[in-house]
């Protein structure tokens, strides 16, 4: 018995139909009709409508033409993530739910002491960050001994400890 290529298989059609609800819903949040899109890509509609019905595959040159026009990662609309948004370097990341957690605490009367531990980072709030040129993602696990290292780091170069 010989195993199937898994680069010339079908696509799963649960996959399928995940993705062109994502397509769709990529268009609809981008303000975008699909007569629009057919005008600026020169897309048939019953195409867009047969992507977005998940009844077929635009294929990669077309998922990055639109991904790009609605502004969201092909990751996102393949369903390999829930970061919508493509993320490029020097774009700023916002922890939307730090702000959130911080918002209710000051709505509730609440002071920097009830401020929770894993939000802080001194002088203030760890809730903004600049994705660098040359990025890396790891686990939270890695992540921690990234930390550590780069606290070595800094009390070799006469940081004093955070």
């Amino acid at each position: 018995m010989s195993e199937q290529d898994p680069t010339q298989s079908e696509p799963d059609p649960d996959w399928l139909s995940a993705f062109g609800q994502r397509l769709q819903k990529a268009r609809e949040d981008a303000g975008m009709s699909q007569d629009e899109v057919s005008e600026k890509f020169g897309f048939p509609v019953r195409s867009l409508t047969r992507w977005e019905n998940g009844k077929a595959d635009p294929g990669i040159h077309k998922l990055l033409r639109l991904s790009q026009l609605y502004g969201v990662s092909m990751d996102w609309l393949a369903g390999r993530t829930d970061v919508r948004p493509c993320i490029k370097s020097g774009a700023v990341l916002i922890d939307s739910a730090a702000l959130r957690q911080l918002e209710k605490l000051a709505e509730d009367g609440a002071g920097l002491r009830d401020v929770p531990r894993h939000l802080l980072r001194p002088p203030g709030v760890n809730c903004v960050s600049v994705v660098p040129v040359d990025v890396d993602v790891i686990s939270a696990e890695a992540a921690r001994s990234v930390g550590s290292g780069m606290q070595k780091l800094w009390s070799r170069l006469g940081g004093r400890q955070l």
